[in-house]
């Protein structure tokens, strides 16, 4: 028998809250145009190969328990900028090469996980 689509609606939202690096990881990645860059509703996992350092402004408008991922492949570094919650509150969080983070937005803070 078939779910009902409201439940069938209930059940991905739970397997999203419940996995959300799994729903990610099949998600387009995306590599930042050289310099300074604001994510677009269309970022999810992103990799940077800049040479130089650069600002990634993350959304302050995004959706409850959005995810979005970060690579540094580059010899720069990478700033995220925005609301969030790493060891405390804070306004930015660096990555250098070879760094990977994961934050998880919600609803005031982008939340640090693995």
């Amino acid at each position: 028998m078939a779910l009902p689509w409201t439940d069938f609606v209930w059940t991905i939202k739970r397997w999203l809250s419940l996995y959300p690096l799994d729903a990610i990881s099949n998600l387009p990645t995306t590599s930042p145009p050289a310099g300074n860059y604001t994510i677009q509703d269309t970022d999810y996992y992103l990799v940077s190969t800049s040479t130089t350092d650069v600002t990634y402004t993350l959304p302050t408008d995004a959706s409850t328990n959005r995810v979005l991922k970060f690579k540094n492949r580059g010899t720069g570094e990478v700033t995220l900028s925005g609301t969030i919650f790493a060891y405390a509150a804070v306004s930015s969080l660096t990555l250098v090469t070879g760094d990977m983070a994961t934050l998880t937005y919600d609803g005031s803070y982008w939340n640090v996980g693995d």
